[in-house]
């Protein structure tokens, strides 16, 4: 198969995988919003996204949502991998959000391919190094920051990411920071009154990213 997103891997792959690529990776268009695993499904494929955007994330019996990572074009699910390697049930969400187009490679191959080739093995190491320390940036988050320095460190990453104004809803918010829509409305129309953002329907805009930056932990040290 002939991939659009890029693939780094793929560029020192052997020629004998790169057959087997071609051979057993397949390109499925889906329509967003639609659910890829729910808690408890077995892992049958490994995905990774070639356009749009996945979230996972977990949920307690309350409905209450913590966004674990979000995963942009050419991006794989960690917690996908780990259920497939250890054949245990997928143990939170992952949702299309937007998009979308999934490359999917079945679960039996994606396993041989870890005992046969180091281009696959090198990539998914790599994929685990980089989810495991966004996780626990998560999780040291979530016990050591009060809502609004959270709030202030995730708007301005989205500064560092060139977006001045993020599209998202108060209760998008909440899910992504693990708190309540209420605690977040109460922070953010108090950073309005102090004039760091601008509150529109669906939509943040930044406007004082120094400001900001007083309620941010990492950006005072």
């Amino acid at each position: 198969m002939n991939n659009p997103v890029q693939l780094p891997f793929l560029e020192r792959a052997s020629r004998k995988f790169l057959d087997e690529w071609h051979e057993y990776a397949v390109s499925i268009p889906l329509k967003a919003p639609k659910f890829l695993n729910l808690e408890g499904d077995t892992c049958n494929y490994f995905h990774m996204v070639e356009q749009g955007s996945v979230r996972v994330y977990i949920c307690n019996d309350l409905g209450k949502e913590i966004t674990l990572y979000k995963l942009a074009e050419g991006e794989s699910c960690l917690l996908t991998a780990f259920s497939i390697l250890s054949q245990t049930p997928f143990p939170a969400y992952s949702r299309l959000e937007s998009g979308g187009r999934l490359i999917s490679v079945p679960a039996p191959i994606f396993r041989d391919w870890i005992n046969r080739y180091e281009e696959w093995r090198h990539f998914l190491f790599s994929l685990l190094s980089g989810r495991v320390q966004e996780i626990l940036g998560k999780l040291e988050s979530l016990a050591f920051l009060r809502v609004d320095e959270r709030v202030a460190e995730y708007l301005l990453r989205c500064v560092q990411q060139n977006k001045k104004q993020v599209r998202i809803t108060h209760s998008q918010l909440a899910q992504e920071l693990g708190t309540a829509r209420e605690v977040v409305s109460r922070i953010l129309k108090s950073f309005e009154r102090s004039r760091l953002i601008a509150l529109s329907r669906g939509h943040i805009t930044i406007l004082n990213s120094r400001g900001l930056s007083r309620f941010a932990p990492a950006a005072r040290n």
